[in-house]
């Protein structure tokens, strides 16, 4: 996770990012997850869905919705970072079932 200082400046620090235009410090967590099928995929988007907040899944430069089965079937043949600005505690057992390390 970064911290977003001004104009495309970062610096490194796990789980917080800084939006200079609101002021508040949003908690974010990343999860390394692999999805090996299309069920898979379902059952990830599906608990993704059910959450009220947004969840993000990245592939070096490519970010999709989270809640996308479509997005995320296409990042699916790799390991996916997932970004979850949220908690659940349905959600966080689907992505431990899921989770690489």
């Amino acid at each position: 996770m970064q911290i977003k200082l001004d104009r495309g400046q970062f610096l490194g620090v796990k789980n917080i990012f800084f939006a200079p235009w609101d002021r508040r410090i949003l908690h974010m967590k990343n999860t390394m997850i692999r999805l090996s099928s299309p069920e898979a995929v379902q059952e990830f988007v599906n608990a993704a869905g059910r959450c009220s907040f947004d969840i993000d899944a990245k592939h070096n430069r490519i970010i999709v919705d989270a809640k996308s089965f479509l997005g995320v079937l296409g990042l699916s043949s790799n390991p996916i970072s997932v970004y979850s600005h949220g908690e659940d505690s349905a959600f966080e057992k689907t992505l431990e079932k899921f989770a690489i390390c």
